[in-house]
C-alpha cells in the first residue's frame, strides 16, 4: 500500500505562532514525563501534563486561539490515523485488484472438488443463485463526521489505499478541511439526515454490486456459453431500517415511515429507467433482433410507475392526523387500481423475453445484469426491516384476547402462548385503509397495518423483516404471526426475534423449540422456507462484556442449528442477522474486515452447520455513520463487497454445501468431539472461562457505582451522533444521577467508556478469567484459533485504553486532587478550594470509587497477563505514536475541562428561576452539560442593555444601572470562553473516536 508522497506533520498543516505550543511539543513533554526517573507511584504523567496546560490556559499564556490551533493539529493527526486504518482494514481497495480476485473466485466456484473438472451448469447455478449474504443499513447513533466532510474523508482513505495518490498540495487541502471547523453535527442529526445518508450508501452499494454482477455474468458467459442467460444471480440482499425502526421511538409518525419507503422506490425506479435507457442507446448500434421493442415497453412501464410514485409523495399529508388530507391521500393512491406497479416479476419477465431474442451480444449482458438487479432489489433500493419491542407486541395481543392475561408476569409464559395459539386458530384476514392506521392507538397493530399498506401499494415482491427487540417468549413471536395473518401479510413477512438480553441468550433455543412445537408457526416457516433470528452484539455486550457476548451468541447459534437438524428442518434456511457495528465495543474485530466477519460468525460454526445439513444466510449490519463509511464511494464500496463475497462464497453453508439430512433420532455431529480447536474441545474449561467473564460484567452492570461512573459526564463529552433523543425526560433541570446501566443505551454506554479512557465492556473481566487457571488458558490459547481471535479483540481494546487518562477523569471529581492543587500555591488556589468543597459535598467521587477499584484491579491483572505473553501476538500493537497521540489528546482535553471548572467557580449567583436554580446550573457545569448551563446563565445575565428610557426628566444623570449596561464581563470573560473550551473538548472527543476507529 503506497504511503504519503511527503511527510506532512500536523504542525506544518496547522501552523501556530512561534511562542505557542504545537502537538510536537506536547508529545515531547509527555515522553519526558513517562521516561522520567521519578519513582512516585501516584504520579500520573497525563494528569501532570494536563495540569501544566490548564495553568497556561488560565494564566493566559496559552490563549483560546492558540488552544484551538493545537486542537486542530490533534484533529489532523487523528483523522489521518482513521483513514490509514480503514484503508488497511479493507485492503486491497483498488478496483483492478478486487476485480481480479473476484474473477478468480468465480472460476474457482465453477470447478469440482478436484480443482480441474468443471461443474455442470445446474450445479453451479445452485451456488450462483443463492442469497449469499445480506447487508442491513441501520440508523444507530454513530454519525460523527459531518455530512460535508464524508466525501473528503473518503478521498483520504483512497489516498492511503492507492486509489489515487494525492500530491502534497491536495493532501494539505484535504487535511485542513478535515481538521478545522466543527468536528461533529453541532446542531444535531435529524431522521431526514440519516435517511439521506443511507440512500447515498445504498447508491454506492448498488454500483459496487453492479460491478460484481458484470464480471460474474461475463465469466459465466465464457464458462457456460450455451446456458449463461439462464443464470439469475442473487449474491447480496440490501436492507434498511432507517425510518422503519420504531423501537423506543415516539417521534416517527406513520407518514414518515411511509414516505421513507416511497422515496427508496422513487430512487430505484429512476435507476432502473437510467439502465434501460442506457441499454436502448447501445441497442441502437447493435443488432438487437427485436429486443429494443421489449425494452421500450419496459421503459414505458417504468416511466409510468415513476410518475405515480412522484404523485404519491406529493400527496402524502404532512400532518398524519389530518383526516381530510389522509382521506384525499387514500383516494389518490388507489386511483390507478391494477395499473399500479407493485410487483417486479412483470419487469423481470420482460427482460427475460428480451434476452431470448438477443442471447449473444454485449447488450444481452447488460440485460442480464439489470434482470439480476431487479431480482435482488425488487421495487426499492433496499428491502425493508421494521422493528418494535416485545412489550409493544404483547400489549397489542392483550387487547385481542377475550380472557385477560397478565403480560408482565413471567410465570404465565405458557398460558400466554396457549392464549395466542387460540387466536391463531380462528384468525381471518381483515381489510384496512389509511384511516385505520390513523385512528389505531396500539403501536404494534399500527405498524402491521402500515406494512400491509406498503406491500399493497408499493411492492409485494420483496419480503419485509419484522424484528422484535428484547424477545424472550414464544408467545411474542406467535402474537406477531397472528397480526401478520390478521392483516394478510404472513406470506411476505419474516418475523424475527432479537436475542440480545441475558435471558434471551440463555434460553433462545428453548424459545425456538417452543415455536417448532406450534403447528401454526411450523406451517408459516415451511411456507416461507426460512427461519429468521437476530442477534445483538451491542446490547449483549453492555451487560455481558463484548467477548462473553460473542461467545453467548455463538453458543445460541449452535444450539438452534442442532435443534433444526434434530427436528428435520434441513429444508428451511436459517437466516441469522448479526447486528454488530464498526467498533470493538459493538462486536467488530479490529484486525481486518475478514477478521470482523470471522469473529461474528466463526469458521468453526460455519463448518459445523455444513455437517448439520443446515443452510445459512448471514446478514450483517452497517451501523449509522460509521457503517456508511465503508460505502462512501463506489470504489470503497466495491472493496467492501469483495471482502464480503470472499467470506460468503468460500465459507457460508448454502443448500448445495450442506451435508446429508440427519435422520430423526440419529446422533448429531458434535462440534466438541470433532473440532481440532482446543477451546471447543475442552468444554469444561471454555465454560468456566465464559462464566467467570460473564459474571464479572454482570456484577459490573448491576453495580450502582458503575452507573454513577458512566454518569460523571455522560454523553456530554461528545457531539450528538443520532436522531434518537439521548436524554430522558426526567433529565430536565439540574443533574440526574444514573443508577442503572439500563438508563443508557448501548452505543452511548460504549462511547462514554471510550472517552473516559478505559474500554471496560471489551476487555473487562478477561484478566480475572485468565488467572483462574493461567497455565491452562495459555495451553488452550496456543491450540485455538477461536481463543486467539477473541483475545486479539480484547487486547486491542486494552491497547486503545489508557489507565492514566481514566484516573485523570476520575480525579476531576476528587476533592483531594483539587486541594493538592491549591496547596501548591497556584494563583487559582481559591477556585481549587471551591471545587474541592463542591465535590466533597456532592460525593460524586465517593459514589464511583468502588467501581474504579474493581476495574483497576482487573485491568492490572490483564496487563500482567498480556505483558507475559507479548510474543504470542495476543496484543494488537498500535505503535508508540498512536499510544502517545492518544495520551496527549486526553491530557489536552483534561486541561480544557479543568479550565472550564475553574471558570465555573467564578459565575456569580443569581436568583432562582421557576425552571432552574443556581444549584442546577452548577451541577450542569460540573457534569459538562455546558449548553444547558450557558442557556440558563444567559437568561439570568442578559448581555445587552435592556429597559432603556428617555433622559428627559428635567435634570442630568451620569449613573447607569445594571439593567442598562448588561453583563459584558460575565459574557466576555466567563460564558464565551466556557463555550469555546467546550467546543474544543468535543472536538478532542471526536479525535479520540477517530483514533480508536469508531463511535461507541
Amino acid at each position: 500500500m503506497p504511503s504519503e508522497p511527503a511527510e506532512l506533520p500536523a504542525a506544518g498543516i496547522i501552523p501556530t505562532e512561534a511562542a505557542d505550543l504545537s502537538i510536537a511539543d506536547l508529545v515531547d513533554r509527555y515522553r519526558s514525563l513517562i521516561n522520567d526517573d521519578n519513582d512516585d507511584p501516584l504520579r500520573n504523567p497525563i494528569h501532570v501534563l494536563a495540569n501544566e496546560l490548564s495553568e497556561r490556559i488560565l494564566d493566559g499564556d496559552l490563549t483560546g486561539k492558540s488552544a484551538a490551533l493545537l486542537v486542530q493539529q490533534v484533529n489532523v493527526e487523528s483523522i489521518k490515523e482513521r483513514a490509514r486504518h480503514q484503508a488497511h482494514y479493507l485492503s486491497p481497495i483498488t478496483p483492478d485488484e478486487n476485480s481480479a480476485l473476484l474473477r478468480e473466485l468465480v472460476r474457482e466456484l465453477s470447478l469440482q472438488a478436484d480443482g480441474n473438472t468443471r461443474r455442470p451448469f445446474d450445479e453451479f447455478r445452485v451456488r450462483g443463485e443463492r442469497e449469499l449474504i445480506g447487508l442491513v443499513f441501520t440508523a444507530h447513533p454513530t454519525f460523527l463526521l459531518p455530512r460535508d466532510r464524508r466525501a473528503v474523508f473518503a478521498d483520504l482513505v483512497g489516498h492511503y489505499g492507492g486509489l489515487k495518490t494525492l500530491d502534497e498540495a491536495a493532501l494539505r487541502d484535504i487535511l485542513i478541511a478535515l481538521g478545522t471547523g466543527p468536528q461533529g453535527w453541532v446542531d444535531g442529526v435529524t431522521l431526514e439526515d440519516e435517511h439521506k445518508l443511507s440512500i447515498l450508501a445504498l447508491e454506492h452499494s448498488q454500483n459496487a454490486i453492479r460491478r460484481f454482477l458484470t464480471l460474474l455474468i461475463e465469466e459465466v458467459r465464457d464458462l457456460y456459453p450455451d446456458r449463461w442467460t439462464e443464470l439469475m444471480p442473487k449474491p447480496f440482499t440490501l436492507a434498511s431500517w432507517v425510518g422503519y425502526d420504531l423501537d423506543g421511538r415516539s417521534d416517527i409518525r406513520w407518514s414518515d415511515t411511509f414516505r421513507a419507503r416511497l422515496l427508496v422506490q422513487q430512487q430505484q425506479l429512476v435507476r432502473y429507467l437510467d439502465a434501460v435507457r442506457g441499454i436502448l442507446g447501445n441497442a441502437a448500434t447493435d443488432d438487437a433482433n427485436g429486443s429494443s421493442t421489449v425494452l421500450k415497453l419496459l421503459e414505458s412501464r417504468l416511466e409510468y410507475a415513476r410518475r405515480v410514485v412522484d404523485d404519491d409523495i406529493t400527496a402524502l399529508p404532512a400532518d398524519s392526523q389530518d383526516t381530510v388530507a389522509v382521506q384525499a391521500f387514500g383516494k389518490a393512491i388507489n386511483r390507478d387500481g391494477d395499473n399500479r406497479l407493485t410487483n417486479v416479476d412483470e419487469l423481470i419477465a420482460l427482460l427475460s423475453d428480451a434476452l431470448k431474442v438477443q442471447p449473444d451480444s454485449a447488450v444481452a449482458c447488460q440485460i442480464a445484469i439489470l434482470r439480476a438487479e431487479m431480482t435482488i432489489y425488487g421495487l426499492g433500493m433496499a428491502h425493508t426491516h421494521v422493528r418494535l419491542n416485545a412489550t409493544q407486541i404483547m400489549n397489542a395481543v392483550r387487547g385481542e384476547l377475550t380472557d385477560r392475561i397478565d403480560v408482565e408476569k413471567k410465570s404465565g409464559r405458557r398460558r400466554r402462548a396457549w392464549a395466542v395459539n387460540r387466536l391463531l386458530d380462528d384468525v381471518k384476514p381483515v381489510d384496512i385503509h389509511f384511516g385505520s392506521i390513523m385512528t389505531e392507538r396500539t403501536s404494534a397493530k399500527r405498524l402491521f397495518m402500515l406494512v400491509a399498506q406498503m406491500l399493497k401499494h408499493i411492492d409485494r415482491s420483496a419480503p419485509v423483516r419484522f424484528l422484535i427487540a428484547e424477545c424472550e417468549e414464544a408467545s411474542t413471536v406467535l402474537g406477531a404471526l397472528y397480526f401478520a395473518r390478521l392483516f394478510g401479510i404472513d406470506d411476505v413477512l419474516d418475523i424475527s426475534p432479537l436475542f440480545e438480553t441475558d435471558a434471551a441468550l440463555q434460553r433462545g433455543d428453548q424459545l425456538i423449540a417452543e415455536l417448532l412445537d406450534n403447528e401454526h408457526y411450523v406451517d408459516y416457516v415451511r411456507k416461507r422456507g426460512r427461519l429468521c433470528i437476530q442477534t445483538g452484539f451491542s446490547d449483549a455486550g453492555r451487560y455481558l462484556g463484548q467477548v462473553a457476548a460473542s461467545l453467548a451468541i455463538e453458543r445460541l447459534r449452535i444450539k438452534i442449528g442442532r435443534l433444526l437438524a434434530a427436528r428435520g428442518f434441513q429444508d428451511v434456511d436459517l437466516v441469522i442477522f448479526d447486528t454488530h457495528g464498526e467498533s470493538i465495543g459493538r462486536g467488530s474485530h479490529p484486525g481486518s474486515f475478514a477478521a470482523r466477519l470471522d469473529h461474528v460468525f466463526p469458521p468453526q460454526n460455519r463448518e459445523y452447520f455444513k455437517r448439520l445439513g443446515i443452510a445459512v444466510k448471514q446478514e450483517v449490519s452497517f451501523q449509522g455513520g460509521d457503517g456508511y463509511l465503508f460505502f462512501a464511494t463506489d470504489d470503497i464500496a466495491f472493496a467492501t463487497m469483495t471482502r464480503l463475497i470472499e467470506h460468503g462464497f468460500r465459507s457460508i453453508p448454502g443448500r448445495s454445501e450442506a451435508g446429508a439430512v440427519v435422520e430423526k433420532g440419529a446422533r448429531l455431529p458434535s462440534l466438541e468431539r470433532e473440532s481440532d480447536d482446543a477451546f471447543y474441545r475442552d468444554t469444561d474449561y471454555s465454560l468456566d472461562f465464559f462464566i467467570a467473564l460473564a459474571d464479572f460484567n454482570d456484577r459490573l452492570a448491576k453495580d450502582p457505582h458503575y452507573a454513577a461512573l458512566l454518569g460523571l459526564f455522560g454523553t456530554n463529552l461528545i457531539y450528538p451522533t443520532g436522531s434518537r433523543a439521548v436524554k430522558r425526560q426526567h433529565d430536565k433541570g439540574g443533574r440526574t444521577e444514573l443508577v442503572s446501566v439500563s438508563q443508557i443505551r448501548a452505543i452511548p454506554h460504549n462511547a462514554v467508556l471510550q472517552q473516559m479512557g478505559y474500554m471496560a465492556n471489551s476487555c473487562g473481566g478477561i484478566g480475572g478469567a485468565i488467572v483462574r487457571d493461567q497455565e491452562r488458558f495459555w495451553e488452550v490459547y496456543g491450540n485455538s484459533d477461536r481463543c486467539r481471535q477473541f483475545m486479539a479483540l480484547a487486547a486491542s481494546a486494552f491497547s486503545r485504553s489508557n489507565l492514566d487518562a481514566f484516573l485523570g477523569y476520575i480525579a476531576m471529581v476528587d476533592p483531594a486532587m483539587w486541594l493538592r492543587q491549591a496547596v501548591h500555591g497556584s494563583a487559582h488556589a481559591e477556585a481549587f478550594e471551591d471545587l474541592a468543597q463542591y465535590f466533597e459535598q456532592s460525593e460524586r467521587y465517593t459514589r464511583v470509587w468502588p467501581a474504579i477499584q474493581a476495574l483497576l484491579h482487573d485491568a492490572l491483572i490483564l496487563r500482567q497477563c498480556l505483558a507475559g505473553q507479548a510474543a504470542t501476538g495476543a496484543r494488537e500493537q498500535v505503535g508508540e505514536v498512536d499510544q502517545v497521540l492518544l495520551a496527549v489528546t486526553h491530557a489536552l482535553r483534561l486541561a480544557l475541562i479543568q479550565a472550564v471548572f475553574v471558570l465555573a467557580t467564578r459565575v456569580p449567583k443569581f436568583t432562582s428561576q421557576p425552571d432552574v436554580t443556581m444549584d442546577d446550573v452548577r451541577a450542569q457545569l460540573f457534569s459538562l452539560d455546558i449548553d444547558s448551563a450557558l442557556a440558563a446563565l444567559k437568561r439570568a445575565f442578559p448581555p445587552e442593555m435592556q429597559g432603556k428610557v428617555s433622559d428627559d426628566f428635567g435634570e442630568a444623570s451620569t449613573y447607569q444601572s445594571d439593567i442598562q449596561h448588561g453583563y459584558d464581563y460575565e459574557h466576555n470573560q466567563l460564558f464565551e470562553p466556557m463555550g469555546e473550551f467546550y467546543d474544543l473538548i468535543r472536538q478532542l472527543s471526536a479525535a479520540l473516536s477517530h483514533q480508536i476507529g469508531a463511535v461507541g
